[in-house]
């Protein structure tokens, strides 16, 4: 009954509390500082279009109602774990990770949505256990697991599809499961976003203009009101 009991509590703590408060959307623009990310299509970094663009979010999400915090606000470097650290620090809800994407031929474009792999979120919580074999642990492990990706899933779908409808049907790359290790050890529904190819000729001049930008903005604020039922504007 314990075991039980505390499998209850993890599931109703990962559950978004929507009468105590806002909800809270970590923001966590891609690379900064030294690593700059891929290089665009005018030979700036991918960094240049993750921090705008995650700023005009944060701008959209407030002004719906949510509480932002972002993992940084100016161009610094910051590690994988200092990201992740800082969206369990504040309780947040969910986290949505910015970034653009680059091809070896500079020909790609469209947009794609990640989450953790099963594989991942099983092993990174196998990490987090270490030196604890109990039933106990290895149950609570795999349950935690499996809500975690469904609750991602279900968040990189509401994004993805407003993306699609910004975008157009041409561009979707789909919603993809791998090792992003910028998601590992989070609670809460956590995705990663390549919102377009900064390095191809056409696709990473509209993503330098203001406009499309703001366009992509909105798409991904409706996403995360799809997200949590509320109706987009």
């Amino acid at each position: 009954m314990q075991r039980w009991s505390f499998i209850l509590l993890i599931l109703a703590l990962s559950v978004p509390s929507f009468g105590d408060g806002r909800l809270v959307v970590v923001i966590d623009p891609g690379h900064g500082g030294e690593n700059g990310g891929a290089p665009c299509f005018d030979h700036s970094s991918e960094k240049e279009l993750t921090l705008p663009l995650s700023q005009m979010l944060e701008v959209e999400l407030t002004q719906r109602g949510y509480d932002v915090v972002m993992t940084r606000r100016r161009d610094k470097y910051l590690s994988l774990k200092e990201r992740g650290a800082t969206a369990i620090d504040v309780g947040g809800d969910i986290f949505i990770s910015i970034h653009g994407n680059a091809s070896r031929h500079h020909d790609q474009r469209g947009f794609e949505t990640y989450v953790l792999s099963s594989r991942a979120i099983v092993h990174d919580a196998a990490v987090f256990r270490a030196g604890n074999k109990s039933f106990h642990n290895s149950m609570l492990s795999h349950f935690m697991a499996s809500q975690t990706i469904q609750r991602s899933a279900h968040l990189a779908n509401q994004v993805h599809a407003n993306l699609r409808k910004m975008w157009g049907p041409s561009g979707d790359r789909g919603v993809r499961q791998e090792s992003m290790h910028v998601l590992l050890g989070l609670p809460m529904p956590a995705i990663l976003v390549e919102v377009g190819f900064v390095d191809h000729p056409i696709e990473g001049k509209l993503l330098k203009t203001k406009k499309k930008r703001q366009e992509i903005a909105m798409a991904l604020a409706d996403g995360v009101d799809s997200f949590f039922k509320k109706k987009t504007k």
